[in-house]
């Protein structure tokens, strides 16, 4: 592990000096991208913070919103905290209040991959931590071949703004690569917590073909449900010009269908993150 974070520093370092040294005239977006994607793969330490908004068409209030923080330690352990805002429900001058609901996930950058370690959920949140950690954003920016990077008008004083765009195509891949992942999480914590259940061993296998079917099916409908979708994926990166650090990131995912029915509306899930 030494020999690899040694390794990865060193390319990062060289990244960085070519970067400052072969641009004669003004950088562009692709390089300053590049510089702050190198900045952030040095760095030991850093924290973060942000919401998540999920936005349903013909809906004026969100369907879902989740305030979240992050800390950065020894360069490759990451500690996600989110938190769900209490609801509040009226009918017939009644209210229900429910209490805010905290999630805590532990990610291990193994090799350029942010792996969720350990998740503790005692209640669902709106949005799993696994696609808001903006630290993987950046990563999967990187990896993605068919992208368009441009620098936008108007940046504050000291900053430099890129809007990247993902090709349809890589947008969808990336979604559905991010709920497969999350599909396998949920099964695994199942198999996890299920050993805790005091079950005599006909009932445990029964318990356990049950969850697998349920899970199948579901699994099924997700993918036939994004065979038919079509995804779009905008995000807006502030840039230190001074640093070459991330100050800001925001995100704009939308999924649509064709023929649209009340039944598949368009959703856009929207996520704003400062960097500190």
């Amino acid at each position: 592990m030494i020999k690899r974070t040694v390794i990865r520093r060193a390319s990062v370092i060289m990244v960085m000096m070519l970067l400052s040294t072969s641009c004669s005239g003004p950088r562009s977006a692709q390089d300053w991208f590049d510089l702050t994607w190198a900045g952030l793969a040095g760095s030991d330490t850093l924290s973060f913070k942000g919401t998540t908004v999920l936005l349903k068409a013909d809906q004026l209030q969100p369907e879902g919103s989740v305030a979240f923080s992050g800390e950065l330690q020894n360069h490759q352990v990451l500690t996600l905290t989110a938190d769900s805002p209490a609801k509040t429900e009226n009918s017939n001058l009644k209210t229900a209040e429910a209490k805010s609901q905290r999630s805590l996930a532990t990610f291990h950058l193994k090799g350029r991959r942010w792996v969720a370690l350990s998740e503790n959920q005692g209640m669902s949140v709106s949005q799993p931590l696994t696609r808001i950690n903006p630290l993987a954003q950046l990563e999967e920016i990187h990896d993605t071949k068919s992208k368009t990077i441009r620098l936008e008008s108007g940046a504050a004083r000291g900053t430099k703004v890129l809007r990247v765009e993902l090709a349809p195509e890589e947008a969808k891949m990336l979604l559905r690569r991010q709920l497969n992942d999350e599909m396998n999480i949920v099964l695994s914590n199942y198999s996890r917590d299920s050993q805790l259940l005091q079950l005599s061993p006909s009932a445990r296998t029964a318990l356990n073909r049950e969850v697998q079917n349920l899970w199948s099916q579901r699994n099924r409908k997700m993918s036939e449900k994004l065979d038919r979708a079509e995804v779009g994926t905008v995000y807006h990166l502030t840039v230190d010009k001074r640093t070459g650090l991330p100050i800001r990131l925001t995100s704009n995912n939308k999924i649509s269908f064709p023929g649209n029915s009340n039944l598949n509306k368009p959703e856009t899930l929207v996520t704003d993150c400062s960097f500190k």
